[in-house]
Parts: C-alpha cells; sequence; structure tokens
C-alpha cells in the first residue's frame, strides 16, 4: 500500500470515529435533555394537581365547616337542626389532611374543634330554661366559639392563599371594626 492510501484510510477512519462520536454524544445529550424535560413536565402537572385539590379540598372544608357553625346559630328560639353536618366536615378535613399543607391542617383543626364547640353549646342551650342564668351563659359560650371561628377561618384563609401561592387576603381598607 502506498502512502496515499494510508493516508486515505486514516483520514476516512478519523473522520468515522470522529463522525460516530459526534452522533453518539449529540444522542446522550438530547436523550438527557428529554429526560430532564419530561421530568419538569411531570412536576409541573403534579404541582398543578395539587394546587387544584387543595383549593377543592379548602372551599369543600370552609363550607362544610360554616354550615356546621350556622346550623349551632340558627334561631335561638327553635331546637337547632336535628343533625348538624359534623360528619360531612370531618370528611372534608380528612381530605384536606390528605393534601393540605401543615398550616391549614393545624388550621383545619382548630376550626372543627371551635364548631363543634358551638354544637354542643348550642345542645346545652336547647336543654336549658328559657331565660335562665343557664343560657344566658350559654349564649356568652355560643357567640365566644362563633367569633373564635371567623377569625380562625381568616387564618386559615391566608395560610390556604399562601400555600396556592395566592399570597394572603388583600387588607380592606375601613374595616367596619377599625375607627378612622
Amino acid at each position: 500500500m502506498d502512502q496515499e492510501t494510508l493516508r486515505l484510510i486514516v483520514t476516512a477512519g478519523v473522520a468515522l470515529i470522529a463522525g460516530l462520536g459526534g452522533a453518539g454524544l449529540s444522542s446522550w445529550v438530547n436523550r438527557k435533555n428529554t429526560v430532564e424535560t419530561l421530568a419538569a413536565a411531570v412536576e409541573r402537572d403534579h404541582a398543578t394537581w395539587l394546587r387544584t385539590h387543595q383549593q377543592e379540598a379548602y372551599a369543600e372544608f370552609l363550607a362544610k365547616a360554616e354550615a356546621v357553625i350556622h346550623a349551632a346559630n340558627s334561631n335561638p328560639n327553635s331546637p337547632m337542626p336535628a343533625a348538624p353536618p359534623l360528619d360531612d366536615m370531618s370528611i372534608a378535613c380528612g381530605r384536606l389532611t390528605l393534601v393540605g399543607g401543615a398550616e391549614t391542617i393545624d388550621w383545619s383543626k382548630r376550626i372543627d374543634f371551635e364548631a363543634r364547640r358551638a354544637v354542643i353549646v348550642r345542645m346545652q342551650m336547647d336543654k336549658a330554661e328559657a331565660d335562665s342564668a343557664e343560657e344566658m351563659q350559654d349564649w356568652i359560650s355560643l357567640t365566644s366559639a362563633t367569633r373564635d371561628f371567623h377569625s380562625l377561618v381568616g387564618r386559615f384563609v391566608d395560610a390556604a392563599r399562601t400555600e396556592i401561592g395566592t399570597g394572603p387576603a388583600p387588607e380592606t381598607e375601613n374595616d367596619p371594626g377599625e375607627e378612622d
């Protein structure tokens, strides 16, 4: 073999090796990028799924808790509705526990407690004699439980908005409780 042919074979071999190496490197980089893109898409989809389910769980829990507190504060001249939806509230609280963050779970348990306290007080009121000192004390306790309930709901909503990513509820100017 002459020197010119040898040089052509070596050049062709180097070109072949470089081409295969380049193709292999390109394939590896593309595969790596594809895996990273898919992982990011899965993470983004999961975050969207979680946010949607959190919003639904938070709204459902608040609706059920409001129904309980409403039942406890219903017409004082007639007995409380036979079955305040405590079980519905418990189920909604359980669902919230599955998707909620630690802070909203904590606030939901406190809200659940205050709603149940209001129902217990109302049951005591229904058993007390009308216009008695016991009934008056029960009214004070029910008012306290209801006030605490609504205060906790505000904190729950702020925590939920923060977890979901919308930030705390905007402050309103001239709140009815504030003096100018």
